[in-house]
């Protein structure tokens, strides 16, 4: 997929004037305009597109390719690179709205995954606040901040507190319906090895799904299966 119509869909506005400003250049207008800004002066040199994404980022992107996540920001760059192509007319094409549907998908695929890595990131963070307490919420907010330093504290926060709910909500219908989960049987939960999936939700489980749409249904699911036997079978 072409790198500069990814930039478009992905970085947040002012991360893009952030580049543009190091590089002396305008920094007023809509995303596609300002990556058009970065790229279109023959002094653009691709390995400076490195500069705009952090560790972190890099990490996230090489584990929705699925390709090696570990190493330096160089070799993670260098491996990324060869996923994406930079070809500055393609990307032109785009911005005059000549984008192919087949692109748009993939790039709503690669967000999306790491929209689900994002928030399984402040799950883990929300699950030990709650059931560890090694935090407060505040030190919880920071190592989430720390991890994905592109997000905004606002949205950070929005997260995280959406996410947190989702985790109250999940304790008491657990405490509700701890009898459903027991007649279960081993062969449905994870430890037995059993398969279950979002396909075998109870109708409080599908409209629990509903009104937290953007947490992944494999990872409310783990959160469900984690908190019946965190109150009922430790």
């Amino acid at each position: 997929m072409n790198f500069f119509s990814f930039l478009v869909e992905y970085l947040a506005n002012e991360r893009l004037k952030d580049m543009l400003k190091y590089n002396q250049r305008n920094i007023s207008g809509t995303n596609k305009e300002l990556v058009e800004q970065l790229v279109k002066h023959d002094s653009f040199k691709i390995k400076e597109v490195i500069k705009i994404l952090n560790k972190s980022e890099l990490v996230n992107l090489a584990k929705v390719f699925k390709i090696r996540s570990s190493g330096k920001k160089a070799e993670l760059w260098s491996n990324l690179s060869k996923v994406f192509t930079f070809n500055k007319e393609l990307f032109y094409q785009m911005v005059k709205g000549q984008i192919t549907e087949e692109e748009n998908k993939e790039i709503k695929s690669i967000i999306d995954a790491l929209e689900n890595l994002f928030y399984k990131d402040v799950g883990n963070i929300v699950h030990r606040l709650i059931y560890y307490s090694d935090y407060s919420k505040e030190i919880a907010l920071k190592k989430i901040k720390k991890k994905h330093s592109n997000v905004q504290e606002k949205i950070i926060r929005e997260v995280f507190d959406y996410v947190y709910k989702a985790y109250i909500e999940v304790i008491a219908i657990v405490k509700r319906n701890v009898e459903k989960y027991s007649d279960l049987g081993d062969s449905y939960w994870s430890y037995g090895k059993g398969r279950r999936s979002p396909n075998d939700f109870f109708s409080f489980e599908i409209d629990l799904s509903k009104k937290y749409p953007k947490i992944p249904k494999q990872m409310l699911l783990g959160i469900i299966e984690f908190n019946y036997f965190w109150y009922y079978l430790k």
